[in-house]
């Protein structure tokens, strides 16, 4: 008699403490996911967009609006040892020149983010870009400046 009342006093606890150690469980296991993952987030980007990065590609800045269950969010993200020949392998195709709308659009995701000064594109230089959209209204805009070897990338999903 005495261990049923024992089994039952934890089970009360359980039940009682659920509240605080869900969040801690649901946070270790988010960590853990990063970790796995590693920290290059090109692996999310070909995942949603059908594309493919090169290897030879080096991320040297990430900034996103946070975890999210459905995905939904802003990404930024800078590349360096981009060349002319690895965007064409990207699998999407570029425009040269400069657009005055993408350029706004993908400002507002930089800002949205906070994005350091030293990481944001120079729209001064010559660039090429490509913008891949989603019928949800997601996008995801590349900026290729030859000039740096650079990629600049932002993302919004829906």
């Amino acid at each position: 008699m005495k261990n049923e009342k024992c089994g039952f006093q934890i089970f009360i606890l359980l039940v009682a403490a659920f509240p605080f150690w869900l969040p801690l469980v649901l946070w270790i296991g988010y960590a853990l996911m990063g970790w796995m993952g590693g920290k290059d987030s090109a692996a999310g980007y070909e995942k949603r967009w059908e594309i493919e990065f090169s290897s030879e590609w080096k991320e040297v800045c990430h900034a996103d609006s946070g975890p999210s269950f459905h995905g939904d969010g802003r990404r930024y993200g800078v590349y360096e040892n981009v060349s002319g020949d690895s965007i064409a392998e990207l699998g999407c195709s570029f425009v040269s020149g400069k657009n005055d709308a993408v350029a706004e659009e993908f400002q507002a995701v930089a800002e949205a983010l906070e994005t350091e000064e030293k990481n944001q594109p120079d729209f001064t230089k010559d660039f090429a870009w490509a913008r891949l959209a989603k019928e949800d209204g997601s996008f995801l805009i590349l900026l290729f400046f030859p000039e740096d070897n650079r990629m600049f990338l932002a993302e919004v999903m829906i």
